[in-house]
């Protein structure tokens, strides 16, 4: 996949690969589903919209991929 990515385009780029905030399923130990995100899980996908302004030169070029799950598409809200 960081191969396919890394080739879309011929011009350099920052990709960042980053993982769902925390889910409802997470702190119960299961696995699979469509859980909503935590108050942590809120928490850290706020924090990191905060990081991702800090260190991206431009929101207005930023392409973001992510899965349907509740807990993907909420994490990448803000």
């Amino acid at each position: 996949v960081i191969h396919y990515i890394m080739n879309l385009h011929d011009v350099n780029r920052p990709i960042w690969l980053v993982r769902h905030g925390e889910s409802e399923y997470d702190i119960n130990g299961k696995l699979g589903g469509d859980p909503f995100l935590t108050d942590k899980g809120e928490k850290f996908s706020s924090e990191l919209a905060v990081w991702l302004d800090k260190n991206s030169s431009s929101f207005e070029n930023m392409l973001v991929w992510t899965g349907t799950s509740k807990r993907c598409t909420n994490t990448a809200l803000y």
